[in-house]
């Protein structure tokens, strides 16, 4: 095996670790000053009640959404000043939402009296019809059905229903976080010029340097702060930054420093953990080194 190229891609891969911890702390700011969260979770809950992301103005379920975020079930959630929560538990949601349709009533437990139970199916299936919306009207008639018109398993229903909602959501805020964090990782590429293309041809032709990363990298924690990932990058000599050495000195070169930074970016989009744990596998194939040779004599072969 060649172990320079497997230097040169733990050199990059140390790179990537860093940049990713500070592109990390200015995504998680960029998503808090947004409320990136929160608009994720309204969207969801809003696709929950009336079956689309992006209903019409119209959509009377619109305002069962509106009545959910005026509930003090939910308003608890959220961090003062009227901001809307960030997350959710489906007991606070199934409540709320029965609170504010009049199902909260009507699943009122029977007394084991068989006509308080007909009494309980009837109340139900009276408020769920008149569920302004026609998506949650099905959704809940569904559920109550499918629970056999019993109180305790519809709300557990509910419950679980939300759940797997929330598991969307997630999906949805892990796909524009990841996003985010590409369109900040080649903004920061830009901003320090760090382009990975030139810093893999610098790893590969400096001895000296690629040797000094390399024995950071090996011996790096994965409990790096935002300011000491920063440090690292400048005390390591990488080359980055706006040295003459490092600006492009044609149209040509201008083409790949613009690549260097999109690679960086899509780099960095990764994470530091995948990168932290790269550098662990690399590191280890590296101070295992070359197998040694066997002593056994070779075996002789089958016969034929």
């Amino acid at each position: 095996m060649d172990w320079l190229i497997v230097e040169v891609v733990i050199g990059l891969s140390f790179l990537f670790f860093l940049l990713s911890i500070v592109a990390s702390a200015v995504s998680e700011a960029i998503a808090g000053i947004f409320k990136l969260r929160a608009r994720v979770l309204e969207q969801g809950i809003v696709n929950l009640v009336t079956g689309s992301t992006k209903p019409a103005a119209s959509d009377q379920s619109l305002g069962i959404v509106r009545d959910l975020y005026n509930s003090p079930l939910i308003l608890g959630y959220g961090t003062g000043s009227g901001s809307k929560p960030s997350y959710l538990a489906s007991r606070s949601f199934r409540n709320a939402l029965f609170d504010v349709t009049g199902l909260l009533e009507a699943t009122a437990e029977p007394t084991g009296d068989p006509l308080r139970a007909s009494n309980v199916t009837q109340a139900v299936d009276d408020k769920i019809k008149s569920i302004e919306g026609d998506n949650l009207q099905r959704v809940l008639g569904t559920l109550w059905r499918s629970a056999e018109h019993d109180a305790t398993k519809f709300r557990d229903a509910v419950e679980r229903w939300f759940d797997r909602a929330m598991e969307r959501v997630s999906g949805w805020y892990k796909r524009r976080t990841q996003l985010l964090i590409f369109i900040v990782g080649v903004g920061l590429a830009a901003a320090v010029n760090a382009n990975a293309l030139w810093v893999a041809d610098r790893l590969w032709k400096d001895d000296s340097v690629r040797k000094t990363i390399v024995a950071e990298a090996t011996t790096s924690s994965s409990d790096v702060t935002p300011q000491q990932a920063v440090d690292q990058i400048e005390k390591l000599d990488f080359p980055v930054g706006w040295s003459s050495s490092n600006r492009a000195q044609s149209g040509t070169e201008l083409v790949v420093v613009a690549a260097g930074w999109i690679l960086t970016g899509f780099g960095v989009s990764f994470g530091a953990p995948f990168w932290f744990d790269l550098l662990g596998k690399f590191a280890n194939l590296r101070n295992a080194g070359k197998k040694p040779a066997s002593t056994l004599p070779d075996e002789p072969p089958p016969p034929s």
